[in-house]
């Protein structure tokens, strides 16, 4: 039986989501207009540099393998409508 992450891992991931909206790498600002804009590879181009450490905290917690590759992708899959929240902006100064 799957384990669920308790009230406190959700609101932890909620407020991790939030204090990143105003520290978007610009990469990943392009990425993510991307990804507002409908193209779903930009999704994946997104999430890749963190699959691994998702599923190796999902497996961490269920000690289980197909759970945690359901737990990761479900976790990665509901936070695609938190990009619709992210005000991306662009650091005008040079670099």
């Amino acid at each position: 039986m799957p384990q669920t992450l308790s009230v406190s891992a959700a609101q932890t991931s909620r407020e991790m989501f939030a204090g990143a909206k105003s520290q978007v790498e610009s990469a990943e600002a392009v990425l993510i207009e991307r990804v507002l804009s409908g193209q779903e590879e930009a999704f994946r181009e997104l999430v890749r540099p963190y699959e691994h450490a998702v599923y190796m905290t999902t497996q961490a917690i269920l000690k289980n393998e197909a759970d945690a590759e359901d737990a990761a992708q479900d976790a990665v899959s509901r936070h695609l409508p938190i990009l619709a929240g992210f005000v991306v902006t662009r650091n005008s100064a040079p670099g």
